[in-house]
């Protein structure tokens, strides 16, 4: 009932809430951390390199930022990549000008949400669900009619405590995605359990937060067949 009346209010919302962003984004936003380097290496590339004219981009913390064979899996059709480590779905809010806005997309690609509820125990679901919807409405208020695929959260090992957290907030995400047809749910998180619901470790580094080669192999057989190609 509580997923369904946050669809509800955010439909009403209408115009109102699509082509502005909401002061209270701003208010959180202001608990953002510093990535003041590396974004302004990521500006520095955009100003000294040549880019796609439209890309696909990607962004997120550090399992974008980290994708192994990005390049040669996403770039043929334009893909760009602004991940962050470590970044939050406050930081994405905090830097959408520098990383989001800026780029004429043909279609974005969103992860990020697990380092919300790493950063403290407080954090609930609905709480980073509703920091997902202001970041939405940000790049809706630029791009209303651009594609978004935003990829479910994963089952990291080493986030076992917060497993529940993880998988309330996917069918949050994927309960809103439903009812928008301008965003698709891309879900890694089924395919990378084992047949009794537990993690599968051998797609995760010794860390068993980042994945390794295998791990993305899963990713791009989820969210390749979702790209725009042409």
């Amino acid at each position: 009932m509580k997923a369904l009346l946050k669809k509800i209010q955010f439909k009403l919302a209408g115009l109102l809430l699509l082509f502005r962003i909401q002061p209270d984004a701003h208010a959180q936003a202001s608990a953002h951390n510093n990535f003041d380097d590396e974004i302004n290496y990521y500006k520095n590339l955009d100003d000294t390199t040549t880019l796609p004219e439209h890309p696909v981009l990607f962004v997120g913390s550090s399992s974008v930022k980290n994708w192994i064979g990005f390049d040669s899996t996403y770039g043929q059709f334009g893909g760009l990549n602004r991940g962050f480590g470590g970044s939050t779905l406050l930081d994405q809010i905090h830097y959408a000008n520098d990383i989001i806005l800026n780029h004429d997309p043909k279609q974005i690609v969103i992860y990020c949400g697990e380092n919300d509820f790493a950063a403290s125990s407080s954090v609930t679901p609905d709480l980073v669900f509703d920091r997902f919807l202001q970041l939405y409405k940000i790049i809706r208020s630029k791009y209303p009619g651009v594609p978004v695929v935003c990829i479910s959260m994963k089952p990291s090992p080493s986030k076992l405590e917060m497993m529940d957290k993880i998988y309330a907030y996917n069918a949050l995400l994927q309960d809103y995605i439903a009812v928008d047809s301008s965003i698709t749910y891309a879900d890694i998180f089924t395919p990378m359990l084992n047949p009794d619901g537990s993690p599968d470790r051998s797609y995760f580094f010794s860390d068993m937060l980042h994945m390794n080669k295998k791990g993305y192999q899963v990713w791009n057989s989820v969210v390749l067949p979702l790209i725009i190609k042409q």
